[in-house]
C-alpha cells in the first residue's frame, strides 16, 4: 500500500498550490474581461495581428504571463507589444519595472504609443514584423 503523499507541490492540498490556481483563474477572468473591453488602439492592431495576418505570426490578445497580463504576446518570438495610452502618462517607472520583470521569463516587451497605432499602423506592423523576425532567427541560430 502506498503512504499518503507529504504536503507539497504534488498535492493538491497545498494551500499555496490551491492559491495559485486561484490566482491563475483570477487573472484568465481579468484577462477575459480586459478582451471584451479592449481600447480602440488595441482593437485597431488586433484586427491587423490576429489570424496571423503579420507575416503569418500568431499572436495572443490579454495574454497572461505570470502575474502580468500582455496587451498582445508572440510566443514563437517571446514578444510582448503593449499599447500605452492617456493611462500609462506618468507611470513610465512602473512601465520599467514590469518590463524588467518580465525579463523573468524570458519574453521582450515593445511598446507604441496609441498616437503611433491610431496614425502610422503600418510603421508599427513593420516595427512588430522586424522585432518578431529577429527575435525568431536568432533562437534558432541557437
Amino acid at each position: 500500500q502506498r503512504e499518503k503523499e507529504p504536503l507539497g507541490m504534488n498535492n493538491p492540498t497545498n494551500d499555496s498550490q490551491r492559491n495559485s490556481t486561484k490566482t491563475n483563474q483570477t487573472m484568465l477572468e481579468r484577462a477575459r474581461s480586459q478582451r471584451r473591453s479592449s481600447t480602440p488602439s488595441e482593437t485597431i492592431l488586433w484586427e491587423s495581428l490576429r489570424r496571423k495576418s503579420l507575416a503569418g505570426l500568431k499572436f495572443r490578445r490579454q495574454h497572461v504571463i505570470g502575474r502580468f497580463i500582455a496587451d498582445f504576446y508572440c510566443h514563437a518570438a517571446r514578444l510582448i507589444v503593449e499599447v500605452d495610452g492617456a493611462a500609462h502618462e506618468g507611470r513610465e517607472d512602473i512601465d520599467a519595472a514590469r518590463t524588467e520583470a518580465l525579463k523573468h521569463y524570458a519574453v521582450d516587451v515593445i511598446r507604441f504609443e496609441v498616437a503611433d497605432v491610431e496614425t502610422r499602423l503600418d510603421w508599427v506592423l513593420a516595427r512588430i514584423h522586424l522585432e518578431a523576425r529577429t527575435r525568431i532567427d536568432k533562437s534558432r541560430a541557437g
